[in-house]
């Protein structure tokens, strides 16, 4: 049999039977498997240090098996493991990618931060000179870079000074989600350098406390399910604990199925104190027969915001010349070539028109047409109603020349050449709180509902599609739109209070949030975000004293009904879903599932 060699011819060393093997072997059951051919294994491609040079290549004597025949491998390798334990390679270490996750910076007085423009543009009134320097940054990523300044007592806002604003008007209002702490040393580019990487939020540092408060309220809860089931089910009283006071308490009455409330506060008030039961301040005329009351005049008389000038407004408006290239007055040449005019100076009304206009706008809505053009079609439709015809009453150029330009009626002349994409809700302010102001003189509002509703409108090539603030609720139809708190008077079914839900950094400026007011709960708690809106709607829909407010979940609270009392001397009904403040919902909805149960 030949003997196995290395590379070099040298012999190998002979087999070592007392112990393992020092070189691996294949047997095989071929047809003579007692010779042993030799493989021999090259090294391996050079290494890169010394120390793993050192290491000696593998050997291997095998013999040939039959093909029609199987083997057993049996090798014993040596594990080149150094390569890779050692330091990883220079070049590795530069080639690896940054973090994603960038560290986050604390806000404080004096730190230096910035806020996009998408934000500034309606922090700053549009008759500054500050907004004439937003005009010259036109894309809304660009990044105004300031100074923290301060913040107001128990505010949610805080007060950044600007560095391009000029100095009269460089200081804005910011909720803390909106502001972008820059870390020291850091550059202050104009823009994201990534462009559409996302910028991680910043936190506020919340002072670290000696010792973790007691959690009174979560140990009242705890001792009242450790009861037995047939207790709790049996239970009339519940004492909820806030404090650590002996006296911090309140104690809830737990009504049975078979108990009822039977005696209402508020019918006991006007028993002894009557109020009147006509909700109009007013005598205003009704009858079924629409011939016979001019409910048109009411309209206008009664619950419109007067008109009265507004087409000579209207007719300024669409003359005038835009003052910005940007926003170019579009219908000026065309009112001039079709000699366009709403203000009649000669006429009984002079506004008649107007007031056309504003009644066809309304009466549209129980039309079934298919754009403005389908309104002043005429003869028969394809349906059960005729098609409107309202050529009959203003010409279809006319109407779309009122559209245009009702708008701005009412609004400040300073808006008229911004740019309708960043025009903020102020714009129509003076429209609402005129429209509110006619409701609460002409109704005596004893029973008031609140709700939202929603000015449906579904952006497609923007963000926004134009508006300031875009609210999202999928509980409405239509999810996506302004949002608008109401106040409805119940006896008539008659709006009476209407609120634009403005952006966060609006809604913090309102009445009761800033600055914030103390509430009359056993804790002095500040009046909440929702509770502020309960108590400016009863507020500004004049709700008479010994009066009722009620409303769904999202303005109901023990707070709300808490603070209309002592302010305003209103009984109130609400849900209580989750605003659960010092509200036992843990023990009510547990004892009537164990009552059930039972």
């Amino acid at each position: 049999m030949p003997k196995p060699v290395n590379a070099d011819g040298t012999p190998l060393p002979p087999e070592n039977h007392d112990g393992p093997p020092d070189i691996p072997t294949v047997q095989g059951a071929g047809p003579d498997d007692s010779e042993l051919s030799p493989l021999h294994f090259p090294p391996a491609e050079p290494f890169e240090s010394e120390d793993e040079a050192d290491i000696p290549s593998a050997t291997m004597a095998a013999s040939e098996p039959h093909h029609t025949d199987r083997g057993t491998v049996a090798a014993i390798t040596t594990a080149r493991k150094k390569k890779y334990s050692g330091k990883k390679k220079e070049s590795n270490l530069l080639s690896r990618q940054p973090s994603r996750f960038t560290k986050k910076q604390t806000i404080g007085t004096g730190k230096r931060v910035f806020v996009e423009r998408k934000i500034v543009k309606y922090r700053v009134p549009v008759d500054t000179p500050g907004y004439a320097v937003l005009q010259l940054y036109q894309s809304d990523k660009f990044r105004f870079y300031g100074t923290v300044v301060g913040k107001p007592p128990n505010s949610k806002l805080y007060k950044v000074q600007l560095d391009l604003l000029p100095s009269d008007c460089n200081e804005i209002l910011v909720v803390r989600k909106d502001i972008t702490v820059l870390a020291k040393g850091e550059e202050e580019t104009a823009y994201d350098p990534q462009h559409d990487a996302v910028i991680e939020e910043c936190e506020v540092t919340e002072q670290p406390q000696a010792k973790k408060p007691s959690d009174h309220i979560g140990d009242s809860y705890k001792a009242f399910s450790l009861l037995d089931t047939e207790l709790q089910a049996l239970a009339t009283n519940f004492k909820l604990k806030y404090g650590d006071g002996d006296n911090d308490e309140l104690m809830w009455k737990i009504l049975s199925e078979t108990e009822q409330i039977t005696v209402c506060p508020m019918e006991t008030e006007q028993a002894s104190n009557p109020i009147p039961d006509k909700p109009f301040t007013d005598d205003i005329p009704w009858d079924k027969d629409p011939n016979k009351v001019d409910y048109n005049t009411i309209l206008f008389e009664k619950f419109f915001p007067s008109v009265v000038g507004k087409a000579r407004v209207l007719d300024e408006y669409l003359s005038h010349d835009s003052t910005n290239p940007e926003q170019p007055n579009v219908w000026k040449s065309r009112i001039e070539k079709d000699n366009i005019k709403f203000h009649r100076p000669d006429a009984e009304d002079p506004d008649a028109l107007l007031k056309i206009c504003l009644t066809l706008m309304v009466t549209a809505v129980l039309e079934v047409h298919k754009g403005v053009a389908g309104l002043w079609r005429r003869g028969n439709s394809s349906g059960m109603k005729e098609f409107p015809n309202y050529g009959q009453y203003i010409p279809k150029d006319y109407f779309k020349a009122f559209l245009h330009g009702f708008p701005y009626l009412w609004a400040d002349r300073k808006y008229w050449d911004v740019n309708r994409a960043e025009l903020p809700f102020d714009f129509l302010a003076p429209f609402i709180g005129e429209y509110n102001g006619l409701r609460t003189q002409v109704l005596r509002v004893i029973y008031l509902v609140l709700d939202e509703s929603m000015s449906g409108w579904r952006p497609k090539t923007s963000k926004r599609g134009g508006l300031p603030h875009i609210s999202h609720e999928p509980r409405k139809p239509i999810p996506l739109g302004t949002m608008i708190c109401n106040a409805v008077e119940c006896t008539t079914g008659i709006f009476v209070h209407h609120d634009l839900v403005d952006s966060s950094n609006e809604q913090w400026k309102k009445k009761y949030s800033l600055p914030p007011v103390t509430s009359h709960l056993p804790r002095k708690e500040e009046i909440s975000y929702h509770c502020a809106e309960v108590l400016r709607q009863c507020e500004e829909s004049k709700v008479i004293d010994g009066g009722w407010v009620g409303g769904d979940a999202w303005f109901g609270s023990v707070e709300s009904c808490v603070e209309l009392k002592k302010r305003c001397n209103v009984y109130s009904t609400f849900i209580i879903k989750q605003n659960l403040n010092y509200f036992p919902m843990q023990v009510r909805s547990g004892a009537m599932f164990i009552q059930v149960s039972l």
